[in-house]
């Protein structure tokens, strides 16, 4: 047992840049109070098997969604914890939820398959989605027509869902709308429209005047480290939350 739990503490302790170890007092900053980011804990014990094989696909996908979610980890066999493993319904372990408004909307269970591919499609597909999915030309013009205050960042891109990346980034920069837009046929005008030719898809656009003919590409790679540098020198101050000037680095792509 002794030597069980040395390696379940040596693990958390190796465990830099992926899961972030939390108590009481620390998960009610860290979730609680931020109604913008998008969070996945692991309530767990030392003693437990299951959590101890569940540290590394963790931390595997805890790297792959760096800087889009925030991976915790929550010690309930400390007594420091009772409270928040009481307040969570925490009856065995691990038990895995995903905060996606800090307090303001319950957390959600997750019950899948305890691999990191798994957990990384989950968390992405799960994610507070504020992305407008915009189908042809005229659903375009209406989006933009809608808020002619607010810059428009647009993606077209061949995918049919909406990337996690953009996701995230509609979180960190509410002031903004955030929409996408799939290549079609019938989407040629809109493509034409911005200069597009098949090999320049996905591309991101910022519309600051409602028009598409002034629109203006990114030119830089579509990841988040460099897309949320840009973004945060290109977007007004009220475009953005404090999450949008970290410093991670993410290798999700559009």
């Amino acid at each position: 047992m002794k030597l069980s739990i040395l390696a379940y503490n040596l693990i958390v302790a190796v465990a830099v840049a992926g899961v972030v170890q939390l108590d009481s007092s620390s998960f009610n900053q860290a979730i609680l109070s931020n109604d913008y980011s998008t969070s996945f804990v692991a309530f767990t014990a030392p003693w437990c098997g299951h959590c101890q094989r569940l540290h590394a696909p963790l931390n595997q996908a805890a790297n792959s969604l760096d800087g889009l979610v925030s991976f915790y980890n929550v010690n309930c066999d400390d007594s420091k914890n009772s409270n928040i493993c009481s307040k969570y319904n925490v009856k065995g372990f691990p038990t895995l939820k995903m905060f996606n408004r800090g307090s303001k909307s319950p957390p959600k269970d997750y019950n899948g398959e305890r691999t990191s591919a798994a957990i990384s499609e989950w968390a992405g597909r799960e994610m507070r989605n504020v992305v407008s999915r915009l189908g042809d030309y005229g659903a375009l013009q209406s989006w933009l027509n809608k808020d002619t205050h607010s810059p428009h960042i647009l993606v077209y891109t061949a995918k049919s869902s909406t990337p996690t990346l953009l996701k995230a980034l509609g979180l960190k920069f509410p002031g903004a709308k955030f929409g996408v837009m799939k290549s079609t046929s019938r989407n040629a005008e809109v493509k034409d429209a911005l200069g597009l030719g098949e090999n320049d898809i996905p591309a991101l656009f910022v519309i600051t005047d409602g028009s598409i003919e002034n629109a203006e590409r990114y030119q830089g790679k579509l990841k988040y480290k460099p897309l949320n540098q840009y973004l945060q020198q290109t977007l007004p101050s009220q475009s953005k939350t404090p999450l949008s000037n970290d410093s991670k680095k993410p290798r999700t792509e559009l």
